[in-house]
């Protein structure tokens, strides 16, 4: 399963997790056929109701932080949980963080393992 690497700082590291989960999210959903820059300037409620009517949904495990989408009731990416480890370098501690994913974008490509 490919896999991505960040090396954050100690504090408020979740943030980048989240920006880069967004990133993934909105590259699959682009990929998938839906308006992405449409729903820059649409309010949550006409998200949803986006969701719903292309039989899209977003499945969050929050304690894990995963995610799973799915459309038309098939699963089209998966979201790992973050392995985080303490990284040094220069005499800086970091936050080493692996989350393996999987999309039919990498299927599509022919991304191996």
């Amino acid at each position: 399963m490919p896999s991505t690497t960040l090396l954050t700082n100690r504090v408020n590291y979740s943030k980048d997790i989240n920006l880069v989960r967004d990133l993934w999210i909105r590259d699959l959903l682009a990929f998938i056929g839906l308006d992405v820059v449409l729903l820059d300037s649409m309010p949550k409620d006409h998200i949803i109701e986006l969701f719903k009517k292309n039989k899209i949904e977003l499945i969050f495990f929050s304690g894990a932080q995963s995610l799973v989408v799915k459309y038309n009731s098939d699963i089209v990416g998966e979201w790992g949980s973050p392995k985080i480890e303490l990284f040094e370098e220069n005499g800086v501690l970091y936050n080493k963080i692996t989350i393996e994913y999987w999309s039919v974008i990498d299927k599509q490509l022919d991304i191996e393992e």
